[in-house]
């Protein structure tokens, strides 16, 4: 009897030490997990039961270890979502690897998060795995700012396709403006000095009695020069020449002239020496601005005099139109059309345009624009084309 007694005695107290152990071993574990301030730890058990959690997870999802020891995901989150974490935590256990997933988590502060979620199976000393095991850290700052940078790169990519789409609307237009210019002067140009030749010989045919015929045939003659001259000037207006053949400086040059004699401002420029490094498109967008800057002086300046320069400086273009008129407040022509059409010819090739002015102190437009091909319109001709 009394070695029964002892053998029972003996087992309880082997029991007790094993309890006492496991107790210490899972108080140690929650010590462990409890450490692990900035991430969300958890155990489960392979019926998908939460066997523990940390206190991260207690704050963020408002709810003890207590009240949620052996529940499953089905009593915190609907349906669907538990159906997505049990299956990541029955693969785990499938194929004792591990895995790591992003999970959104709705927390107790009524906000979803996000969470990268590495998640592996837990065994026991036979080799059985009986839990699986998640660190979970919240990633929902990083994914915000990756959505931010997405939706930044989509917004520079579409204003670079306007952009490159507003170059080549500025290019059809010039180019329909050069076929213009070159019909009137070859076509109209040549008609009317045809006409002319023929009125004149009509007029040396004509006997010198008759006054009122050849009165009358000196007027159409003056008429048709007149006809001829307004041709020659808007094709100058479509597309001035001498921009073709000398080049941005001298068609600046000859621009400040005809603006000088037609508006009586007077108009002063200085242009460089050298011929400029600069393509066809450049040039014709940096004399339109030039144009367009005295265009305004001539309406809305009341200015008595206008200084322009053009210089190079490094690879930067650079033209600069001051006027010594009534100026004006910034504010007021914020979405002017012409100040709006000025920087979008700059903004194609990479450059830009600032104005300054400030009532009864004139107005100064300086613009840059790089003498290198602009990346953007040349990057997304492509998927404009498509």
């Amino acid at each position: 009897m009394w070695e029964r007694l002892a053998g029972h005695l003996s087992t309880a107290v082997s029991k007790f030490r094993a309890e006492e152990a496991l107790r210490s071993s899972q108080e140690q574990l929650q010590a462990i997990i409890d450490g692990a301030t900035d991430t969300v730890v958890f155990l489960k058990d392979v019926d998908g039961r939460f066997i523990t959690v940390n206190s991260r997870f207690e704050e963020l999802l408002g709810i003890t270890r207590d009240e949620v020891k052996g529940k499953t995901d089905y009593h915190l989150a609907t349906k669907e979502r538990a159906d997505y974490y049990r299956a990541h935590d029955q693969h785990v256990l499938a194929t004792g690897q591990p895995i790591q997933v992003e999970e959104v988590v709705l927390l107790a502060d009524g906000k979803e998060h996000t969470f990268l979620a590495n998640k592996f199976p837990l065994v026991d000393a036979s080799g059985k795995q009986y839990a699986v095991c998640a660190i979970s850290v919240d990633i929902t700052a990083h994914k915000q700012a990756e959505e931010t940078l997405i939706r930044s790169e989509k917004m520079a990519f579409e204003h670079q396709q306007l952009q490159a789409l507003a170059g080549r609307l500025q290019q059809a237009r010039e180019e329909e403006r050069k076929t213009v210019a070159r019909d009137l002067h070859d076509d109209i140009g040549q008609i009317l000095t045809a006409i002319k030749m023929d009125m004149s010989w009509v007029v040396r045919q004509l006997p010198k009695s008759e006054d009122e015929v050849h009165e009358r045939l000196a007027g159409s003659i003056e008429l048709v020069n007149e006809g001829v001259r307004s041709v020659r000037k808007i094709c100058s207006g479509l597309r001035p020449g001498i921009l073709d053949d000398l080049g941005l400086a001298a068609a600046i040059e000859w621009q400040a002239k005809e603006f000088a004699s037609r508006t009586g401002i007077l108009c002063q420029v200085s242009v460089p020496p050298g011929e400029l490094r600069l393509d066809g498109d450049r040039a014709i967008a940096v004399f339109r601005i030039f144009q367009e800057c005295l265009t305004n002086v001539s309406r809305h300046a009341e200015a008595h005099s206008v200084l322009g320069s053009l210089s190079q400086q490094n690879e930067i273009l650079l033209l600069a139109v001051e006027d010594d008129g009534k100026g004006f407040y910034e504010s007021e022509v914020a979405g002017s059309l012409g100040i709006s059409g000025m920087k979008e010819r700059a903004q194609v090739f990479g450059g830009g345009v600032q104005v300054s002015s400030s009532p009864g102190k004139g107005t100064k437009v300086t613009v840059h624009i790089p003498l290198e091909a602009a990346s953007a319109g040349r990057i997304n001709d492509e998927h404009i084309d498509s």
